[in-house]
Order: structure tokens, then C-alpha cells, then sequence
């Protein structure tokens, strides 16, 4: 019975010691990072105004120009898009028109028919009113389907051209949609590069998405609505306002101040952060969308501090920005 008893105990130990190793191993192969949040606080994110959905830019004589440019065409296909819209809506009104006027004649020439028939008791006259009917009706219904059907397609098409028109946003000092597209590729490999050193080196072999997924507005209701600026509103994003917010120098000496200031640093970021349905609204959601499968360590503040390094960002503002990461609602 001992015998027994040690081995067991024997092969126990043995099976948690390589439990143990493995869960080491585990830990030091596998890393989460916090990817949508690491794209939204990227330092090139301070000059986007999701308002006008493009990054500001220097205004010059030929932007100007070219933009003034983009935004004549862009309103002038949009008028042609949306005349060819209403045309085809007046069509399809027109074939239900038509259609109703059809199946009334029908109905009313074979109901004549029948009631023909009826008065001089003809069987044959009465079946065959019913069978004519039921396919001119048919005929009918197929005619209108298929020209619906067509006029559908066009429909869909044209309006999808509308919604990508007026997507398109053009605007003086802003850049233009293809060049907004190209800088969220840059800050997307920035960010993905910025987690491979963090990752590397850690040993992490596997990084997870351990993005949160905040509901805009649940946090601040209203607050955030006026704070952030909605499309079509000239306010700025809170993001620019923490870093581009002088550190008021009346306060150096005043602990309780200074702790306050790098407070309301944290409540700005966590307001950007709260809103990024919005800020992400022209960008490939595939990329942010993905979820928490497996845990492991959490290297999204090195990587976002490494990007406010490279951009030579003040660290000090940084390392509170980075406190709004991990402060959920």
C-alpha cells in the first residue's frame, strides 16, 4: 500500500511540476495589447477631427486649390446622383401605377366574363375566365417584377454612390479621404510594429486583442456629447486638448493642483477613448473588432508609451493618458 502511495505521490508530483512549466512557458509565449485603444491614442491621432473625418494639414495655395476643386466635382455628381435617384423612384411609382391599373382591367374584363357566363349558365365560358385571369395576372406580376427588379438594382447602386459621396468629406486645411486612408495605414503598422519590440521583448510569441469595447456616451451622457463635438461641429478632439493644453506654471509648487491637472488629463483621454465608435468611423473595423480569446500579459501601455517616445511626447502626460486605459467604467 505505500509502495502504491509513493508511486502515486511519485507521478503527481512529476505531473504538477510539468503543469507548473508549462503554465511559465504559457505565460512568457502569450501577451495581450489593447489594439483599439493603441490606434486611437497614436500620437498622428491628435490631428484628426473625426467631425470632418480627416486629419488637419497645412493649408497651401494648391491644396486650397485642389480641395476647392474635389469639392466642386464631389457637389456636382452628388446633384446628378441624387436627380438620377428621384428618377428612378418616380419610375418605380409609376410601374405600381401601372401595375394597379393592369390587374383592374384584368379583374374587371374576366369578372364580366364570368358573370357572362353565369346569366347563360356556360360552364366552359366560366372555367376559361378563370384560367385567362389567373395568367394575365401572372404575366402581369412577372412584367412588373422583372422591371422592378431592375429599377432596384439601379436604385441601390446610385444610392450607394451618394452615401460613398457624401462620406467623402472635403475640406480646406483637412486631408482628403484617399490621404486620410493612407494615414490610418501608417498608424496601424506604427501601432502593429510598436507591440512586435514590446513583444520580442518580453518573449511573447502571441499577442491577443484585449481591446475594451466602450459604449459611446454610456459613461459621460450628454457631457460627452458637447465635450467631443459631433459631426458638423468645429470643436476640437479631447485628445489634441491633453497635450496641446500648456502645463499651467502658477501650479509647479501645488501638489494638489498638479494631481488635479493630470486628472483632468485622464477624464479627456477616457472621453476619446469612450467615443471611438465615432473616431473610428471610416476605419476598417476588422482590424479592431476582434476579441479577448486567451489572457495573458497586458504590454498595451509600453507599446503606447514606446509610440509617445518615438514622437517625443511629453512622458509625463503620457504615462497619464496611459492610466486611462486600464480605469473601466
Amino acid at each position: 500500500m505505500k509502495k502504491y502511495f509513493k508511486s502515486n505521490l511519485y507521478f503527481l508530483t512529476i505531473f504538477f511540476l510539468i503543469l507548473a512549466s508549462l503554465q511559465q512557458l504559457f505565460a512568457q509565449t502569450v501577451a495581450t495589447a489593447d489594439l483599439r485603444s493603441l490606434l486611437l491614442l497614436h500620437p498622428e491621432m491628435l490631428n484628426y477631427n473625426p467631425s470632418k473625418r480627416a486629419f488637419k494639414t497645412d493649408i497651401t495655395d494648391k491644396h486650397k486649390a485642389e480641395i476647392e476643386k474635389l469639392q466642386q466635382n464631389s457637389a456636382l455628381m452628388l446633384a446628378d446622383h441624387k436627380i438620377t435617384l428621384q428618377t428612378l423612384s418616380d419610375s418605380l411609382a409609376k410601374l405600381d401605377k401601372e401595375y394597379s391599373r393592369k390587374v383592374e382591367s384584368i379583374n374587371k374584363t374576366y369578372r364580366n366574363m364570368s358573370e357572362e357566363a353565369e346569366r347563360h349558365k356556360d360552364e366552359g365560358k366560366a372555367e376559361a375566365a378563370v384560367f385567362l385571369r389567373k395568367r394575365e395576372l401572372y404575366a402581369a406580376d412577372a412584367e412588373r417584377g422583372a422591371k422592378a427588379r431592375a429599377l432596384e438594382v439601379q436604385y441601390t447602386m446610385t444610392a450607394e454612390k451618394i452615401e460613398k459621396l457624401q462620406s467623402s468629406v472635403y475640406n480646406v486645411g483637412y486631408t482628403e479621404p484617399s490621404v486620410t486612408a493612407e494615414r490610418f495605414r501608417i498608424i496601424e503598422k506604427e501601432v502593429l510594429d510598436a507591440i512586435r519590440k514590446v513583444a520580442d521583448r518580453k518573449g511573447a510569441k502571441i499577442v491577443l486583442n484585449a481591446a475594451y469595447f466602450r459604449s459611446p456616451l454610456k459613461a459621460f451622457g450628454n457631457e460627452t456629447a458637447d465635450f467631443f463635438g459631433w459631426e458638423g461641429s468645429e470643436l476640437e478632439n479631447p485628445y489634441r486638448d491633453v497635450f496641446y493644453s500648456p502645463f499651467p506654471t502658477a501650479i509647479r509648487e501645488d501638489k494638489s493642483a498638479i494631481a488635479g491637472y493630470y486628472s483632468s488629463i485622464i477624464s479627456k483621454a477616457k472621453i476619446w477613448l469612450d467615443n471611438s465608435d465615432t473616431v473610428f468611423m471610416n476605419f476598417d473595423k476588422s482590424l479592431t473588432g476582434r476579441d479577448v480569446i486567451l489572457g495573458g500579459e497586458d504590454i498595451t501601455e509600453e507599446a503606447l508609451l514606446i509610440l509617445y517616445a518615438q514622437y517625443k511626447m511629453d512622458m509625463n502626460i503620457g504615462k497619464s493618458v496611459a492610466k486611462a486605459l486600464f480605469e473601466k467604467h
